[in-house]
């Protein structure tokens, strides 16, 4: 049931992107995010298109107002 964002390189030849929509079709509460340009290493071959993504997913969920 924990939200699960799914960051991954559009060019990934070790685990292409059809694998990765499987796995965000497995899980109820993912979200795909694909990186334009990038292979198995974001973190290494375009940080800074991975970087955003990554706050954001990242980012505190606010917390629902008092009933």
């Amino acid at each position: 049931q924990a939200p699960v964002a799914l960051l991954w390189g559009e060019a990934d030849q070790l685990l292409p992107p059809e694998y990765a929509q499987r796995v965000a079709q497995e899980l109820p509460n993912a979200s795909l995010s694909l990186l334009p340009g990038c292979g198995h290493l974001p973190q290494r071959e375009c940080p800074a298109k991975l970087l955003p993504l990554l706050r954001e997913a990242l980012a505190p969920v606010p917390k629902a107002a008092p009933k």
